[in-house]
């Protein structure tokens, strides 16, 4: 009989125990979530906020018909490079070398 009765209470124990670890788990995976979306929520509003930095620079390299990979090639600069460069607002001589290039190749025709 004390066995039967150790053994009701070892199975109590462990559904009591898994309950604990999935709640755990819950509790942790909700703030997992939460921590990630905030962190997609920030990160698309920063990127949306760098775009607008160089829109005039994009618009004018797209009306021209040229590609970001032809100005970073003309200017001597990987295309990684002049992505990075066109997070941020671009210096004055950047920007300068940049609509200098979009001007030489789409005046080329390439």
């Amino acid at each position: 009989m004390i066995i039967v009765y150790l053994v009701a209470i070892l199975i109590d124990f462990n559904l009591l125990l898994s309950s604990c670890v999935r709640h755990a788990s819950r509790v942790e995976l909700n703030h997992h979530q939460t921590h990630y979306s905030r962190l997609l929520s920030t990160l698309s509003r920063e990127s949306g906020e760098n775009m607008q930095a160089n829109i005039g620079v994009r618009e004018t390299a797209k009306g021209a018909g040229v590609y970001m990979w032809q100005i970073a090639a003309y200017i001597g600069i990987s295309e990684p490079t002049l992505c990075r460069w066109m997070r941020f607002p671009l210096s004055a001589e950047k920007e300068d070398r940049i609509l200098a290039a979009i001007k030489s190749l789409s005046e080329a025709g390439v």
